[in-house]
């Protein structure tokens, strides 16, 4: 199929979505959420994500054919976590008539990571602020997490220092104009110059993954970052849960995660 391009296409493509009727899972509503990269288009059964034709320090989707290649890296990492939730890309494709269809034999005009979706109330942030996440569910959590690490590629070569200094420097270039930002953005400084020795790329600790765990029911991860920021200390990300789960009530996650590596 012939690809084309451009920003006009993906303002067309967004509405063209959010019409209930071009979905195939009898959808009668199309929740949008939009993010700074990307435009998730919630359905009844099926969750379908665009990502933004823009350009950042860490990623570039200005073309067809790079959203491509991310689509399909999201869904390589994905899949090593959590195979259930990704069946697979779907495509935007315009039809001789000048239609739009999805998966249509025309030429492909944008493509999107299709998920599976799960319900609202089983994610565990809102699990967390309902009823609680009991001993039980934090233990569930955490051997999860310690399946997902051993089973992500050992990155030892990794300077770790040299990694989070460029991370640093995002944000020190992103924030530069922000007064009340100075002590942050100086303090990450001098804390990045007082631990560097002690980053632990040679222990084997930094292992191809990517993305933030936050308070969901499957270890979900994301392409939608350049290589460096995929490989992750294992101990910084892992604690990304046990903090909201502390705010939520459940400060065993931390503990019975450590126990089950």
């Amino acid at each position: 199929m012939a690809e084309t391009t451009g920003r006009h296409d993906q303002q067309e493509v967004a509405a063209w979505l959010r019409e209930a009727g071009h979905w195939p899972d009898g959808a009668t509503r199309i929740r949008e959420v939009e993010t700074h990269i990307s435009r998730v288009f919630v359905g009844r059964d099926i969750v379908l994500k665009m990502k933004k034709a823009v350009r950042l320090p860490y990623l570039d989707f200005t073309t067809l054919d790079k959203r491509r290649r991310y689509c399909e890296r999201e869904l390589e990492i994905n899949r090593r976590f959590s195979p259930q939730l990704y069946p697979g890309l779907a495509t935007v494709t315009r039809d001789a008539d000048g239609s739009l269809a999805l998966d249509g034999d025309g030429a492909v005009v944008e493509w999107l990571v299709k998920m599976r979706r799960f319900d609202d109330e089983a994610i565990l942030a809102r699990v967390a602020e309902t009823r609680g996440i009991d001993d039980g569910l934090a233990g569930a959590l955490a051997r999860m997490m310690a399946r997902a690490h051993r089973r992500a590629e050992p990155r030892p070569a990794v300077d770790g220092a040299r990694m989070i200094g460029g991370v640093i420097a995002q944000v020190d270039a992103a924030l530069h104009e922000v007064a009340e930002a100075a002590a942050v953005r100086a303090r990450l400084k001098e804390l990045h110059g007082r631990f560097a020795d002690a980053l632990r790329g040679r222990g084997g600790d930094f292992r191809h993954a990517g993305g933030s765990r936050h308070l969901r029911p499957q270890a979900q991860e994301t392409a939608a970052r350049d290589s460096g920021l995929r490989r992750n200390d294992e101990g910084s990300r892992n604690d990304e849960p046990s903090r909201e789960g502390e705010m939520g009530g459940a400060g065993s996650i931390r503990r019975r995660h450590g126990n089950a590596q």
